[in-house]
């Protein structure tokens, strides 16, 4: 492809390259949004505060990426996803 591009009269190329990493989300840190979901004091607070989060959360299964139950352990949250997705590159 290089070869190509040169004799093409390509001057400069740019490669770009999509990695699978988890974001560093200001926000996310602030509010404390964390995979697995922990319930800490300010967690209980907004649920306090919004009953239909609460009524929502206990009256639905709970989160899950179905395309992956045969390969991931969920159990071990986002570093688990995160090594099966590293192990396939």
């Amino acid at each position: 492809m290089m070869a190509r591009a040169k004799a093409a009269g390509v001057q400069v190329m740019m490669l770009t390259v999509d990695s699978i990493t988890g974001g560093n989300r200001e926000r996310d840190k602030r509010t404390g949004f964390a995979i697995p979901f922990r319930l800490n004091l300010a967690g209980i607070a907004q649920f306090a505060i919004k009953p239909a989060w609460a009524i929502n959360y206990a009256t639905h299964e709970r989160f899950r990426l179905p395309q992956l139950d045969g390969h991931v352990d969920m159990g071990g949250g986002a570093m688990s996803i995160s090594r099966y997705f590293t192990e396939m590159l």
